[in-house]
């Protein structure tokens, strides 16, 4: 008879990178460990043993969930599983929800079987487990066998888009002078929708709005959406058409200045310039001084 003890289950978690890294913010990992010292480490309930939530497909095979086990005595050969929770109601998942995917992906690794990867291809409530394969089934089975095994518990969230009625607007959108009125080289310029109506979706200029549908685990699909985190990410880069230098957005005033003695006046351009220079991001359209002109007397 040989006595094992498993501890320090860790789950290596990748964050969802960014479409462009900015500036080296790229986010870190976390690390999220169940330690094997309390009852509560082996329990497949979510209100004792917290489970980790993600979204479905947020973790790639590029960049998995790295997992790690520490086993007492060394050697003895470690298996990986991630069962669904099928525990009998109304405890477990509902059967409708087990029926949207399959089981995450989990592959042991090949050297040391104290370590393992995981996606995030599923949607459910999923139970990690480093065990012992007692029986030789290759299958984590707790009620069956009792197998020596930790647990850490896995929500996966589906996020589904079902309506779309983002518009753009351009034409609510118009240039006028800080006090209002045609812009003018006194009254400087603005740009601004409708002031009247600032926050309703008829006078934006762009109006963002859209419904998803969120599946989470448990009996009625809400397990897990306490912790989901839902908004509008802008993303404003440089065009490729902007005539400035740094290049910025292709957005720019022209104007001419009040006609002075000979020569003629000039055109002048102001670009947006949304850029990062030094340690701060200055994010502004600057206007040089005015010109003045004078006539010699006669």
């Amino acid at each position: 008879m040989t006595v094992v003890k498993l501890t320090n289950l860790k789950a290596d978690l990748p964050s969802t990178p960014p479409n462009t890294a900015r500036a080296g913010n790229a986010a870190a990992r976390h690390a999220h460990e169940i330690t094997g010292a309390a009852a509560d480490h082996w329990d497949f309930d979510n209100s004792l043993n917290p489970a980790i939530v993600l979204i479905e497909d947020s973790v790639g095979a590029a960049t998995p969930i790295n997992l790690s086990v520490k086993v007492v005595p060394s050697g003895v050969p470690i298996s990986w599983d991630a069962p669904r929770d099928i525990r009998p109601a109304p405890k477990g998942d509902h059967v409708d929800i087990a029926k949207r995917s399959g089981k995450p992906k989990l592959t042991a690794n090949a050297v040391d079987n104290t370590k393992a990867t995981l996606l995030a291809d599923a949607v459910d409530t999923f139970h990690i487990a480093p065990f012992v394969d007692c029986n030789g089934s290759h299958a984590f089975e707790p009620t069956i066998d009792l197998e020596p095994y930790l647990a850490m518990n896995l929500v996966l969230v589906r996020v589904q888009g079902k309506i779309n009625s983002s518009v753009a607007q351009p034409a609510n959108a118009r240039a006028m002078s800080l006090a209002g009125g045609v812009p003018s080289a006194a009254g400087g310029c603005q740009v601004q929708t409708d002031a009247a109506a600032l926050g309703i979706a008829a006078s934006a200029a762009v109006h963002s709005k859209a419904t998803v549908l969120l599946i989470g685990g448990g009996r009625d699909g809400l397990l897990g959406l306490d912790e989901v985190f839902t908004g509008w990410c802008q993303h404003i880069a440089a065009t490729g058409t902007s005539a400035s230098a740094p290049q910025g957005l292709d957005i720019f005033a022209q104007y001419q200045m009040p006609a002075p003695p000979p020569p003629p006046p000039a055109t002048h351009r102001q670009f947006f310039m949304f850029t990062r220079t030094g340690p701060r991001a200055r994010r502004s359209c600057r206007r040089p001084p005015r010109r003045q002109w004078s006539t010699p007397a006669r």
